[in-house]
């Protein structure tokens, strides 16, 4: 199970110990178990905790395929548009935004609406919300149920290197 769940793998599991041992429960619980169940348990409390897992395995596998549509829509983005949307997404303005990279405003307004038709942003505030969802996904690949991988763009890694060294404060 820890080799699995290292890899990026989530198998929902049930912990069923043959005795109360409190430190292999607390170790089973910190590796992502769905339950624990000791011995003696009913046929009932069992499916339950079969239920349980298989609900927890759904919302995991709806999570991972939310992530890979994010990532898909990031991986049709330029690295300039990338850097253009996380420093817009910083809340610098097109004037700023132009500055910061050396090129003219015009540029950065179509580098910005290029970027958010891409990423499915229809306002500024769109904007923002998906490169926040994109910089806080902590994993950098998904593995699908076929066992495929799915790698983090290097997209997102430009827009979080955009946000990182802004020159702000600006006048």
């Amino acid at each position: 199970y820890r080799r699995t769940n290292r890899e990026g793998i989530e198998v929902p599991t049930i912990f069923m110990p043959g005795a109360a041992d409190v430190p292999l429960v607390v170790d089973a619980m910190k590796t992502g178990a769905a339950d624990v169940l000791p011995k003696p348990f009913s046929a009932q409390r069992l499916y339950a905790a079969v239920e349980a897992a298989m609900q927890r395995a759904g919302r995991v596998s709806d999570e991972r395929w939310s992530v890979v549509r994010l990532w898909a829509a990031a991986s049709r983005l330029t690295p300039r548009e990338a850097q253009v949307a996380g420093l817009v997404a910083s809340g610098l303005m097109n004037k700023q935004v132009a500055l910061e990279i050396g090129t003219g405003e015009k540029t950065v307004k179509v580098h910005r609406a290029r970027a958010m038709r891409k990423l499915g942003a229809h306002s500024l505030a769109d904007l923002v919300r998906v490169t926040d969802r994109l910089l806080a996904i902590p994993v950098r690949r998904v593995i699908l149920p076929d066992g495929s991988e799915v790698r983090r763009p290097p997209a997102i890694d430009r827009m979080a290197e955009a946000l990182s060294w802004t020159k702000a404060p600006y006048p």
